[in-house]
């Protein structure tokens, strides 16, 4: 019983390791490598987001595909991350 808790335990340790790994590309020869900071960074989309205060800002796409705006904190101490609604 002990032996089947763990093989159920550690196989979905397993499911959830990929979540974690490294993003590699592949080059012209086949060889493949750990992807750059910069090849994982997030585009813009060159689209903007009007705030209800009139401040513009631009939309960012993430690696998965979600939209987001940074926006300025209340009491000025930075940014924070608002992603955009899905269209349905």
């Amino acid at each position: 019983m002990k032996k089947s808790i763990l093989i159920v335990v550690l196989v979905v340790f397993c499911r959830c390791i990929p979540g974690f790994s490294q993003s590699i590309t592949r080059d012209a020869q086949g060889n493949y490598h750990a992807a750059s900071k910069s090849q994982r960074a997030d585009s813009t989309t060159g689209n903007t987001y009007t705030h209800s205060n009139g401040k513009v800002y631009p939309v960012l796409q993430g690696a998965r595909g979600g939209l987001y705006v940074w926006i300025d904190k209340k009491d000025g101490s930075g940014k924070r991350k608002i992603y955009l609604p899905k269209n349905k």
